[in-house]
């Protein structure tokens, strides 16, 4: 198999092919329940009376163009997990980049404008993982 290139067209290393291997096969797809289904589910799940009203998801388009997704996991027990950043290409070199990230108590990701639901799926892969 040819080497894959990452942006900028450099040849990509072991680990970063292994991410893309995780994109081809991706395991949050389920054939029973989609990534935005289950992210409906997980959004439930965390319905307190409170929770709601003061965290949640935005979802919003990016001009370069993409999309952001911003889930707040402040009183979900969630951000003590580790969680190891997902980034593969480059917003404006590759059309399918995405950047998955941990900060201050949010899991942020953005990816290319086919990105979403892997976007969604890594959120879901990490957070409903049993520890």
């Amino acid at each position: 198999m040819p080497p894959l290139l990452a942006g900028g067209g450099r040849t990509t290393t072991h680990n970063e092919r292994q991410k893309f291997a995780f994109f081809r096969n991706p395991p949050y797809l389920s054939t029973s329940m989609n990534a935005l289904v289950r992210l409906q589910n997980w959004y439930a799940s965390q319905l307190d009376g409170d929770w709601e009203h003061s965290y949640g998801i935005r979802i919003e388009t990016l001009d370069n163009p993409g999309w952001w997704l911003e889930i707040d996991l402040s009183g979900t027990g969630i951000p003590d997990r580790p969680f190891e950043r997902v980034r593969l290409g480059a917003p404006g070199h590759d059309a399918e980049w995405i950047d998955c990230r941990l900060e201050r108590e949010k899991f942020i990701a953005s990816g290319g404008v086919h990105r979403l639901e892997d976007m969604i799926g890594v959120f879901l892969t990490w957070a409903t993982a049993d520890r």
